[in-house]
């Protein structure tokens, strides 16, 4: 995550953890450690379907995420993992 984005992770994170509370509830990332870009997910999609899934590629949109990873942690820990 690039600088510009940690304090709004922050924010979210603090909002998150206000609506779930001391509940029961436990938030766990899943992820392998190896990053997918969209169109690697939409060339595996084609090949898993035998269908060639319609896109449409353009500029980035404001807003738009340049990346997102996982921290896996709290998963390895419950025994979890790739």
């Amino acid at each position: 995550m690039s600088g510009t984005s940690l304090p709004h992770t922050s924010q979210l994170l603090k909002k998150f953890d206000s609506v779930v509370g001391d509940s029961d509830y436990l938030a766990i990332n899943l992820g392998t450690g190896t990053g997918t870009t969209v169109f690697e997910l939409v060339e595996a999609f084609d090949a898993v379907t035998g269908e060639k899934l319609a896109t449409t590629t353009g500029p980035a949109r404001p807003g738009d995420a340049a990346g997102a990873y996982t921290r896996s942690s709290r998963a390895r820990a419950a025994g979890m993992g790739a």
